[in-house]
């Protein structure tokens, strides 16, 4: 198996974010606070709530990954994922239509709160308005370390892993794409109110 250059991850990764605010827009534009916040069940999460979970993690992963040099002594250096970044871009690894592969529980620093027994969320379009920013600054990233070491570590989401460049773009790229799929699920439900 070929060790992929950061050029050709770019191919892929480009069309996929650049389709990400469009898929965002098109799922929640027209909705009520309402519709926004409503659940298809009581374990499983609202559009909003789907919102606050990318949020919160895009945090994260965001602001470290602004952390990384943008100068590299090696940017043609071929780009190789390290364990952790694989174990994790398989959790988010979505089919085709955008549904999970593999379906995992987030973890508690990285859940949004809500009551279980509670009939809807109770976010609002801040959540959004939010993500559309991380969803351009994302891009704005991915373009700024066009040219970097992808190799280059930064602090990850567990305190004693360092995760890859080029593994957080793709795991940030893949996980918004698996909740704004979700989104769009909840949206199609047919029990979602009118």
């Amino acid at each position: 198996m070929s060790t992929p250059r950061p050029t050709e991850v770019l191919l892929q990764l480009r069309p996929q974010q650049a389709d990400l605010p469009q898929r965002l827009a098109s799922v929640t534009s027209a909705l009520s606070l309402d519709q926004l916040n409503w659940r298809p069940g009581p374990k499983q999460w609202s559009i909003l709530e789907c919102a606050a979970h990318l949020v919160i993690v895009n945090d994260m992963y965001l602001s470290e990954m602004r952390k990384c040099p943008v100068q590299s002594p090696n940017p043609a250096q071929p780009y190789q994922s390290n364990w952790f970044g694989r174990l994790v871009i398989w959790i988010v690894k979505t089919k085709p239509d955008g549904t999970p592969v593999k379906r995992f529980p987030a973890p508690p620093s990285m859940n949004v709160k809500k009551s279980q027994q509670a009939e809807a969320s109770n976010y609002d379009h801040q959540q959004l308005e939010k993500l559309n920013a991380q969803l351009r600054e994302l891009v704005e990233l991915t373009e700024r370390y066009a040219e970097a070491d992808w190799n280059v570590r930064f602090k990850g989401d567990a305190p004693f892993v360092k995760m890859r460049l080029g593994d957080g773009l793709r795991i940030t790229t893949e996980h918004n794409f698996r909740h704004i799929s979700q989104m769009q699920r909840v949206r199609n439900n047919p029990a979602f109110p009118g």
